[in-house]
């Protein structure tokens, strides 16, 4: 199972299983808050990491952006 597995981890490169490649990936967070006065409030935390192609001359190969809101 673990091999399996091994097979789908990309990071930015080609998949062995279908010669895919990942463009861009977005992992969100929700986090509950309660402050000091019991308000509650909703954090969303979003991670977006993106590859670019191997051809272009890129110094930041991946990107990392975090963003965060409140609901």
């Amino acid at each position: 199972m673990v091999w399996l597995l091994e097979l789908f981890v990309t990071n930015g490169k080609m998949n062995k299983m279908d010669n895919q490649k990942v463009l861009k990936e977005v992992n969100t967070k929700y986090i509950e808050e309660i402050d000091s006065e019991g308000v509650r409030r909703v954090r969303v935390v979003t991670e977006t990491t993106t590859w670019f192609s191997d051809n272009v001359l890129a110094r930041h190969n991946p990107t990392k952006s975090t963003s965060v809101e409140y609901l």
